[in-house]
């Protein structure tokens, strides 16, 4: 994952897949406090993606599980995370949708700020499962950017 800068000002996740009732594809995003190149269950601060049917979001604390349903019945899903974060790398404002439909989390209050759990400048590593029988055709695209801003005076 590219470093964080502290110019940086949005956290975008897009995933995409071949969804099935019977399997699982997400990514984590955490801290590799063992620094063994791998991102353990007890380092990821932040799981999202599909189980069984249903999107889902989860933090470090296994009680903060969230999970929604589908935006229709096609069978490529494409779950985005914008994320705009503030000056101290706390999310702002966030949207999660399934393509274009946004999607509700039942018990995850998402109107600004968001949680804070949900973003970490800390974090350096990332990590993608897929599990299931069929092939997931899997794609995640994770960018750190500036929220360029331009100024014309006249």
């Amino acid at each position: 994952m590219r470093a964080w800068g502290e110019n940086a000002r949005q956290f975008s996740v897009t995933l995409q897949f071949d969804a099935t009732p019977s399997n699982n594809v997400q990514v984590a995003f955490g801290t590799d406090e063992s620094p063994d190149g791998n991102l353990s269950d007890e380092e990821a601060g932040l799981t999202l993606g599909w189980d069984c049917g249903e999107w889902f979001i989860a933090s470090a604390d296994a009680t903060n599980r969230f999970t929604a349903a589908p935006a229709g019945i096609e069978t490529r899903k494409e779950l985005r995370l914008p994320m705009n974060l503030g000056a101290d790398g706390l999310p702002r404002a966030l949207e999660l949708t399934d393509g274009t439909t946004p999607l509700a989390f039942a018990g995850l209050d998402l109107s600004p700020p968001p949680p804070a759990w949900m973003f970490s400048k800390d974090w350096n590593l990332l990590k993608v499962v897929a599990r299931g029988t069929d092939a997931q055709n899997e794609t995640v695209t994770v960018e750190l950017s500036n929220d360029a801003i331009i100024l014309l005076l006249r």
